[in-house]
């Protein structure tokens, strides 16, 4: 089944990526969704381990299945009620699930949802020209396991998405942050980040007051002769293959994804200074920094690592090449081999 999901899935990624779709948008959304739909089943194919967090979201759909809503107390203080109606509208329609068949329908359900929001940035910010093959980048990309692994953080990205690729817009930024909210509280703080993002004039600040705060917390000496060394040794583990959790979920460790992401936004800005908006190339090398250089900051590079890699990459990709068709499916013939390999080892 996981052979033939990824076969399926395989095809799809390619007929979107050379089959010329123009003037066929809805066909280019309906393949991009049941490639989706057959990530998220070789993804529910693996095995699933007494501490997976699926089982708590599995937990959580039963009982708000049986009308009982007091697990929604522990997300967020009750906060972050976004994803609890997600599952509640799933159990509506679906019922009672097995593990792997709630595994399948919640992965495609959140999928889905970013391959739409992703269907209407590029709409809005890239234009319709080779719309199939700019779409096969939001599931070459895409990561299933996050997806169905951090379910709530991974909906929160994708409703930021909107504040990184269009043009500022008060009543669009109030309704993302309110919607980014109720999915994950810690949105709001990004949401603000991304904000400062737009003017060089307010990241001067805040990487000069991020600076003062290490000084002023340790001495020059000791941070020199302490921290740096402890810090140098954690990054390099970071690039090591022996790491349980790359292991588990990437071969390419996360430093140097985010690396070669902040390298292709840079160069990609010098060959073509309109492709990505000042926000997105901001946001991405602070991403890159406060993950190299933050030692132990909760959910600051944390979160801006899980935004950039499993939910924003395939579009801060495409928009570094999308003036190369060439180089547009170099990079998803990249993706799709990557893509490949991690749903072959979940």
């Amino acid at each position: 089944m996981t052979v033939l999901a990824i076969s399926l899935f395989v095809l799809i990624v390619l007929t979107l990526s050379w089959v010329d779709l123009v003037g066929r948008p809805r066909l280019a959304v309906g393949l991009a969704l049941f490639a989706a739909a057959m990530g998220s089943l070789a993804v529910a194919q693996r095995t699933v381990h007494d501490q997976d967090d699926v089982l708590n979201y599995l937990d959580l759909y039963l009982a708000l299945g049986s009308g009982d809503w007091t697990m929604v107390s522990a997300l967020g203080g009750g906060m972050e009620f976004g994803l609890p109606l997600v599952l509640r509208a799933m159990y509506v329609l679906l019922g009672p699930l097995s593990v792997p068949a709630f595994l399948f329908w919640l992965t495609f359900v959140v999928t889905a949802c970013a391959v739409l929001v992703y269907a209407w940035i590029i709409s809005k910010t890239m234009g319709n020209k080779h719309f199939g093959l700019k779409l096969a980048f939001s599931v070459s990309f895409i990561s299933f396991f996050a997806a169905s692994h951090t379910s709530r953080q991974f909906l929160a990205g994708v409703s930021l998405l909107p504040l990184l690729f269009l043009p500022a817009c008060m009543g669009r930024t109030i309704r993302i942050t309110l919607i980014s909210s109720i999915l994950h509280t810690t949105s709001s703080l990004y949401v603000v980040l991304i904000q400062i993002c737009r003017f060089w004039w307010l990241i001067t600040p805040l990487l000069a007051g991020g600076l003062w705060a290490a000084l002023n917390s340790y001495s020059v000496v000791d941070l020199v002769a302490l921290d740096v060394p402890y810090l140098f040794q954690d990054k390099l583990t970071l690039l090591g293959l022996q790491d349980y959790a790359n292991q588990d979920v990437s071969s390419v460790p996360e430093l140097l994804r985010l690396g070669m992401l902040s390298g292709l936004v840079f160069i990609s800005h010098r060959i073509w200074p309109d492709n990505l908006s000042a926000a997105a190339r901001r946001f991405t090398y602070l991403g890159f920094l406060t993950f190299a250089l933050l030692v132990d900051i909760p959910f600051v590079g944390n979160r801006l690592n899980h935004m950039l890699l499993n939910v924003a990459f395939g579009l801060i990709v495409l928009a570094c090449l999308r003036q190369s068709v060439v180089s547009m499916r170099v990079a998803v013939l990249v993706g799709l081999g990557y893509q490949c390999r991690l749903l072959l080892q979940y």
